[in-house]
């Protein structure tokens, strides 16, 4: 969970190196269009990682949790 926070903080840094308005990396729209996408596909990982591990806990009929 903590490499989850850490993948999604990292995420973060990354779709704002994208934005326009930010003058750091290249200036050329394309470019940062791509910044903003890698950033984008690095969000969803830690997203899908724990809704996995949350979906399976729900399945797991040993899981000591509240169902």
């Amino acid at each position: 969970m903590i490499i989850s926070i850490i993948l999604g903080f990292l995420a973060g840094i990354v779709a704002l190196l994208g934005l326009q308005c930010v003058k750091v990396g290249s200036s050329d729209p394309l470019v940062k269009g791509k910044i903003a996408l890698a950033g984008a596909l690095c969000a969803m990982v830690p997203v899908s990682w724990y809704a996995f591990k949350i979906t399976m806990q729900f399945y797991d009929l040993f899981y000591p949790g509240t169902k």
